[in-house]
């Protein structure tokens, strides 16, 4: 039954029931717990037919099996205990028989097993020789805190270039506790989640393994926090550790000023004009159309001093911020460095120069 006990008795005196359609009836406890107790619905020198509710036919007192079964149960972990048997008793959880025993008539503690709403708790009773009756108990222990696990791979707050994706996030712990790792508890569900508020809400991105080489990437200005559910058998969830991804603009930069006038042999100071400031310090090479220069570890407003021999257009190469994140193309600008031309003074004739009064 579901959520109760549902008890047929067969004619037959074996435990297999190589029979089913052999049946004398059927009963249904609408009203029963979690524990099965025979001496609550018949009294034990009678048979199932005497039950209240029963549906089916007469039967003798003797020489027949009793099958109960129940599902439906509150999800815990519970300690089965056969209480008392008379004559052989047999218990099947989902089919696999986990107990056997002929008559008894103290406790024996069969196991702790998860037992959930779709698990089939399967009681047989043989009835031979008199006062036929079984009660088995259902003890509820309660569950071990679900623990979601710790994930790694990327490290947290994680500055990640425009255009990149996130990459491989790994299983630094599995989850554990819970139903996971009881008898019959079944094992964890895993889903990958993503926040793009901040960690306020969450929704899956449909990954269900422990780890999860993501392909997302992060918009410039973005902020992702990702996590990892665990979900056992019960349905408890418990979570991971979070992991904060922040998406990272392109550097880029111009020149200034442009353009720019010097005399022959003199320097220009040219400026650095690096976006985001935030991300230097950068390392950065740039071009005077014919040679390459590298200036490491400068910041937005640095600047760097130029000696054209002829006039010549400075620009970058390429612009590295501090997080890696790198630009080759697309500048914002560069700056023209004008040689100003040599003044030749030529054709000087010398005369005399007499001084007033002279001769």
């Amino acid at each position: 039954g579901v959520n109760n006990w549902n008890d047929e008795a067969f004619a037959t005196a074996d435990i297999t029931i190589p029979q089913p359609n052999a049946r004398y009836g059927t009963y249904n406890d609408v009203s029963s717990g979690l524990n099965f107790n025979t001496a609550n619905y018949w009294a034990n020198n009678t048979n199932p037919a005497f039950a209240s509710g029963w549906n089916g036919c007469t039967m003798p007192l003797e020489n027949y099996v009793l099958r109960a079964r129940r599902t439906g149960f509150p999800c815990n972990l519970y300690q089965i205990q056969a209480i008392q048997g008379d004559d052989s008793v047999a218990i099947f959880l989902n089919g696999n028989r986990i107990f056997l025993s002929t008559s008894f008539n103290s406790t024996q503690t069969i196991g702790n097993y998860v037992l959930g709403a779709s698990d089939d708790l399967e009681i047989r009773e043989v009835a031979l020789c008199g006062n036929n009756s079984v009660h088995v108990s259902l003890v509820p222990l309660g569950l071990p805190a679900l623990s979601g696990g710790t994930i790694g791979g990327v490290a947290n707050n994680f500055n990640l270039c425009q255009g990149a994706v996130i990459g491989n996030f790994t299983n630094i712990t599995s989850a554990s506790g819970g139903a996971a790792g009881q008898p019959n508890g079944g094992t964890v569900t895993y889903d990958w989640q993503l926040s793009t508020d901040g960690g306020a809400t969450y929704s899956s991105v449909g990954v269900s393994t422990s780890t999860w080489n993501s392909s997302t990437t992060v918009p410039p200005g973005a902020v992702y926090v990702i996590r990892r559910a665990a979900t056992d058998d019960c349905g408890s969830t418990a979570y991971s550790n979070t992991i904060t991804v922040i998406g990272n603009t392109t550097p880029n930069g111009s020149l200034s000023p442009n353009p720019i006038t010097i005399c022959p042999g003199s320097g220009a100071t040219l400026t650095l004009n690096l976006t985001p400031p935030s991300s230097g310090p950068f390392n950065i090479t740039y071009t005077d159309g014919i040679n390459t220069f590298t200036a490491n570890g400068v910041s937005d407003g640095s600047t760097i001093l130029v000696t054209p021999l002829v006039t010549s257009t400075y620009s970058y190469t390429s612009i590295t911020d501090q997080f890696g994140c790198n630009r080759t193309s697309g500048f914002t600008g560069g700056a023209l460095v004008i040689t100003a031309p040599a003044i030749n003074v030529s054709n000087v004739v010398v005369s005399d120069v007499l001084c007033n009064g002279g001769s």
